[in-house]
């Protein structure tokens, strides 16, 4: 606490807060121009993605086939998910239950593919939702 009183110290801080400050107004033009260009790449590629799904739909609108067969791809990527969820409850369990008998290592190994199955559960689940919206979105278009 006594570098509080130092004179040295509230200089040090002053010539680095003016440092700072110089170089956050020369640096801003360059950060928002990086910037800029990111969201521009970002958005760029949402509206290719958001087409290229509005494709998908209409294509799914015009055949029931393919809509029974989006609906089939649906169903396994869900059953996936909980098989990956019943793995991950799987391993969560048995890393619980013998973390006294096994070794530190093993423990943890069994608790890192416990988290990668239901990271991989959730990637499904999400998929499996994005598809049945795709074929509701086809059904509503085809009705009309």
């Amino acid at each position: 606490m006594t570098f509080f009183a130092d004179p040295s110290w509230w200089v040090s801080v002053v010539v680095v807060g003016i440092a700072i400050n110089f170089f956050s107004s020369y640096a801003k033009g360059w950060i928002d121009t990086g910037l800029g260009k990111i969201s521009e790449k970002w958005r760029s590629s949402s509206d290719r993605r958001k087409q290229a799904q509005q494709g998908k739909i209409e294509e799914l609108a015009h055949s029931e086939y393919l809509r029974m067969k989006a609906m089939g791809t649906a169903t396994y990527v869900l059953i996936r998910g909980v098989s990956f969820q019943v793995l991950a409850l799987i391993g969560i369990y048995m890393a619980v239950s013998a973390e006294k008998m096994l070794a530190k290592e093993l423990f943890v190994g069994i608790g890192l593919v416990a988290i990668a199955c239901l990271s991989m559960s959730m990637a499904s689940v999400v998929t499996a939702e994005s598809i049945r919206k795709s074929i509701e979105s086809a059904d509503k278009i085809n009705r009309n």
